[in-house]
């Protein structure tokens, strides 16, 4: 779908504003403060966004796809009973939330949403700012750099702890595969979120962990700050045979240095095993129950939010690179990017 379908499908039911520059361009929307579409050179949006979409706006539900800002830890905010992990939600206060873009240039976007959000593990609700500042730039390869940061305030708490959260939804391509890679350490543990991964979906390979995206399974795939290559500093990519064009690829990436450098800066408990290690980086795979709810997403976790005063605090920057040509030259800007020439896609 290109950013124009795209937009006009949104006007019905939300303000868009489209950043462009000379590589690309970015569609930005106040339903759920997303970033719903990354153009390359025209291209149709490297973003997965759901088919379903009309029926999603009406009802005002989250699930319509592109890059989004949540807050963690999942099991205090996302499941009606969070002992057990179980009737999971989204707070449509949080998404699609009450985000209102305050300022834009051709280049550039503010967001910002306030909003309640009810703790069910703790018991208590607190009042919640969020801005999101975008800002577009070229690289001088003729890829895309999408920079955000996000910035959030709470207040009215006790025992609750918040932390960023940012998702990027990708589809499957070409024959319904797609590679995510996260570089790490030698021996590096990936944590497996929702219970064991099989081995025919995960690869772990010298200096990097590889997981499959075709949305045939429901897995996620946790990666912990100890076993990232610097302490504080992520990233993870996906690439994948874009679907339009024989013998074309695409990658994502996601940057930050602003990553939880140890446990005790992570939230986001594992389903799996609560009591186990957390991660600073995250993949998730969606499952067979409908046809056109397959997709992937990338995801980085940052770190809890510092309290001062009554006041919890948090800021973190990371950016989104977009790539477009080739499969062979797209599959070596990967591997430029992540820093692992050895990655192979997996199949």
């Amino acid at each position: 779908m290109s950013l124009e379908d795209l937009a006009f499908k949104f006007k019905r039911y939300t303000a868009t504003v489209e950043l462009r520059s000379v590589n690309g361009s970015i569609l930005v929307s106040e339903y759920g403060g997303r970033i719903l579409g990354i153009s390359v050179k025209g291209s149709p949006n490297l973003l997965w966004i759901n088919p379903n979409l009309e029926t999603v706006l009406e009802s005002r539900g989250f699930n319509v796809g592109g890059l989004r800002v949540w807050v963690s830890p999942e099991r205090n905010f996302f499941y009606k009973d969070p002992e057990a992990f179980g009737g999971w939600f989204c707070p449509s206060e949080l998404d699609p939330g009450y985000f209102k873009i305050l300022n834009a240039t051709e280049s550039s976007a503010t967001l910002e949403s306030k909003f309640k959000l009810k703790d069910l593990l703790n018991n208590e609700t607190l009042k919640v700012s969020i801005v999101r500042d975008v800002l577009l730039e070229d690289l001088d390869d003729g890829g895309l750099a999408v920079h955000v940061r996000e910035s959030l305030t709470a207040s009215g708490f006790n025992k609750s702890r918040l932390s960023l959260w940012a998702l990027a939804q990708v589809y499957p391509g070409r024959g319904n595969v797609g590679t995510v890679a996260v570089p790490v350490k030698r021996k590096a543990e990936p944590i497996h979120y929702f219970g064991p991964i099989p081995n025919d979906r995960l690869k772990i390979a010298e200096g990097y962990v590889a997981f499959l995206i075709d949305g045939a399974y429901i897995c996620k795939l946790g990666i912990k700050p100890e076993d990232l290559r610097m302490r504080g500093w992520a990233s993870i990519g996906y690439f994948t045979e874009t679907p339009w064009s024989d013998g074309e690829a695409l990658t994502l990436t996601m940057e930050t240095c602003c990553a939880p450098r140890s446990q005790t800066e992570c939230l986001d408990v594992a389903k799996a095993d609560p009591k186990g290690a957390k991660a600073a980086v995250q993949s998730y795979n969606s499952g067979p129950n409908a046809e056109w709810l397959k997709f992937g997403e990338i995801e980085l976790q940052f770190p809890a939010s510092t309290l001062t005063n009554g006041l919890q605090f948090s800021t973190a920057s990371y950016t989104v690179k977009a790539y477009l040509g080739s499969i062979g030259k797209t599959l070596e800007k990967f591997r430029e990017v992540l820093k692992s020439p050895n990655i192979q896609p997996l199949r």
